[in-house]
């Protein structure tokens, strides 16, 4: 809905957010969650004065400049993050991620909105190699920095549909960081993540979580998405 019109994305990205508010579960907000709902719809805002563009006449290069703030913090945060609490296990996919990013920065050709409505940072899609760096990174977060929330999956699903979403878009960043921060929203009022959320079973795949609490899988989990990542960098630097 956000490709449709500007006003469907000010309906979807900011009135949604802002009537949900009364309603989170303040137990649910920890300062990771209100860190990226902040940041996000920072984001949100960003893309929908782009879409507007048209009567304010910004320049492109401010676009530029804020987009690569936003990440820098966004990136920045998920690093110190892992630092704070000491679990490296997703570090070298986050700094893949990091130098990604500052390389998609580097070659822009200046963001534009295409005639179809899709936001194009830096001027273009992020590459395909960017794309499975960030894969490499987000199978991380979800199975190895949230394994806490496992047998539950409702949160794995959901960002993993998110990601398909944004695989398929054609506009990445921009489907995939909207679509994320609609589902930190939800998840603050419904607690979708919680292990009652309906009831246990609803939901959970026992034998993932069994699989994840072996330390040798775990290792390997993060040896895998760790070679990928680095992989895809090295590919991304040499296109």
């Amino acid at each position: 809905m956000i490709q449709k019109s500007v006003y469907s994305e000010i309906l979807i990205s900011l009135l949604f957010p802002l009537l949900a508010i009364p309603f989170f579960n303040k137990e649910n907000l920890t300062s990771d969650i209100k860190r990226l709902l902040i940041l996000e719809t920072f984001f949100n805002i960003i893309c929908i004065t782009l879409k507007l563009n048209t009567f304010l006449n910004i320049e492109i290069i401010v676009f530029d400049i804020v987009f690569a703030v936003f990440f820098f913090f966004q990136s920045g945060g998920f690093l110190l993050s892992l630092l704070v609490k000491k679990t490296y296990s997703n570090l070298i996919p986050t700094i893949a991620l990091t130098t990604g990013l500052f390389i998609y920065y580097f070659r822009s050709t200046g963001t534009i909105l295409s005639p179809d409505n899709r936001v194009l940072m830096y001027g273009y899609d992020a590459p395909i190699e960017l794309q499975f760096i960030y894969f490499s990174w987000l199978v991380g977060v979800l199975l190895i920095d949230n394994k806490m929330l496992l047998p539950k999956v409702t949160v794995l699903m959901a960002h993993l549909a998110s990601f398909i979403i944004a695989f398929q878009s054609n506009e990445f960043f921009h489907s995939r960081i909207a679509t994320a921060c609609h589902l930190f929203v939800l998840n603050s009022v419904f607690v979708y993540k919680s292990q009652n959320w309906i009831n246990r079973d609803c939901v959970s795949i026992n034998f993932l979580k069994t699989a994840l609490d072996n330390s040798r899988n775990h290792k390997a989990l993060s040896i895998i998405i760790s070679v990928l990542s680095v992989f895809f960098l090295i590919r991304l630097i040499l296109a």
